[in-house]
């Protein structure tokens, strides 16, 4: 798994990133219900995603999917065509940094739960 054969899962590098205009504060995945999330599908981001709204009592029934490459999913944060992203690093890193008010609702934390 990426080079570190004694590693068991993959979300230590994933995150949740919503915009300040979105209202979801840190550590607040419920609050996604009814959101519009960026990633790409059929990705790690998604299984991470799907695993937090369960986590939260939530299905991705709950949220709007929106299929969005990496490099383009700043991008789709900025211009408000979603409300947070689900991605690896350093994509979450670079919308942290590069979008004024970005919230990191969640950073890995998944072990176990899928």
């Amino acid at each position: 798994m990426h080079g570190d054969p004694n590693r068991t899962d993959y979300s230590d590098n994933q995150s949740v990133i919503a915009s300040a205009e979105s209202g979801v504060k840190k550590a607040d995945i419920a609050a996604l219900a009814g959101k519009r999330i960026g990633l790409p599908r059929g990705t790690g981001a998604e299984g991470y995603l799907f695993g937090l709204l369960k986590s939260a009592g939530l299905s991705e029934k709950d949220v709007q999917l929106v299929n969005v490459q990496p490099a383009e999913l700043v991008t789709a944060l900025t211009q408000g065509d979603v409300d947070a992203i689900s991605i690896w690093q350093p994509w979450a890193a670079t919308a942290l940094t590069k979008i004024e008010g970005t919230v990191e609702v969640v950073a890995g934390g998944l072990r176990g739960l899928l």
